[in-house]
């Protein structure tokens, strides 16, 4: 027998005797048998189709190894179509919802990128209504970037100092260089040139994309993490934000075809309804859809994050005086 143009013979790439087919993850196919050449295809990812072409959701991508229920990737997979047909009716319920509750601050009037990026730049860690004064003070001044880097760090300092942000003053300034210098004043629409500038991280990046351009970015913060597990019913914590599975669960969240809509819906709701220590479940839009809700909400009444409220020990004093011995009355 003759080689083949590569250099093995004929018939070589048929299977050895004692390997079996395997599927999706890696697992060992039942109907296989010894010997058979694996032949056709490698396995496709399997996907939920959605009402947008946009919003196909690749299960594979996402979920990979489900840390959140301890499942294994094949498993995880299996019960992604579950979610993807919840996440679609909460998306719809909280469509529905934010019409009438919708919160109104100075920087979802505007498109502007770099308006945008400034108020993105302060809300880190802060709350919006404080926000709220110093961005319009700080917008009147420095509407651009070259007229915010003119009025000095020095009077960036001294607004931002009431929220105990008077170091971000000289990141604030180095920001407005950086978009002078690199990009001629104007905001950069591409992820990784976002994420080049002074100040600006992964959650920035991608709410300004989402605020300012409507492109489909996934925020991902302690927000929208707990709204995701409380909506899916898994564990999370201050690090799960950087966990691949939850960033998944959060995007599912999302709408690709109303990115800006669906996000700011979704920070309202976590805002005004679904708190971090005392969530308004009565008032909740998807309650019957949330799996926190229906297995430990109406049980124990407290959030999974929320630790259970011990009782203050008794004092000695009330407890010797409690448990003193009485008199017994005399017999007669």
């Amino acid at each position: 027998m003759e080689p083949g143009p590569q250099g093995r013979e004929e018939g070589s790439d048929a299977a050895p005797a004692n390997t079996r087919r395997r599927g999706l993850g890696g697992t060992v196919c039942p109907h296989a048998t010894r010997g058979a050449p694996v032949s056709g295809p490698s396995p496709k990812r399997r996907e939920v189709p959605s009402q947008h072409p946009d919003e196909t959701v690749d299960l594979r991508r996402i979920l990979g190894t489900c840390e959140m229920t301890g499942r294994s990737s094949v498993s995880a997979v299996s019960h992604a179509p579950e979610r993807a047909v919840k996440a679609r009716g909460v998306r719809t319920a909280l469509k529905r919802w934010h019409v009438l509750h919708r919160r109104s601050f100075p920087w979802r009037r505007t498109r502007a990128p770099f308006s945008v990026l400034l108020a993105e730049f302060m809300l880190r860690r802060t709350r919006a209504q404080q926000v709220v004064p110093v961005y319009e003070k700080l917008l009147a001044v420095g509407r651009t970037p070259r007229r915010l880097a003119e009025a000095g760090a020095a009077y960036s300092a001294s607004l931002l100092g009431p929220l105990g942000l008077r170091w971000r003053a000289k990141q604030l300034g180095e920001l407005a260089d950086a978009l002078r210098h690199t990009h001629h004043g104007n905001v950069p629409r591409r992820r990784a040139e976002l994420m080049a500038l002074p100040g600006v991280g992964d959650y920035v990046a991608a709410a300004v994309r989402a605020f300012a351009f409507n492109l489909p970015d996934v925020l991902v913060d302690t927000n929208t993490v707990r709204v995701a597990g409380r909506v899916f019913g898994f564990g999370y914590g201050p690090e799960s934000r950087r966990r691949h599975d939850v960033r998944g669960a959060v995007a599912l969240l999302h709408s690709k075809a109303r990115p800006r809509e669906s996000a700011e819906a979704l920070l309202d709701f976590a805002a005004l309804v679904c708190t971090a220590r005392k969530p308004r479940c009565e008032e909740c839009p998807i309650s019957d859809m949330c799996a926190f809700f229906l297995s430990r909400g109406r049980q124990q009444g407290r959030t999974p994050d929320m630790a259970p409220v011990r009782s203050r020990p008794t004092p000695r004093s009330v407890r010797s005086e409690r448990h003193r011995r009485r008199p017994r009355a005399r017999r007669t």
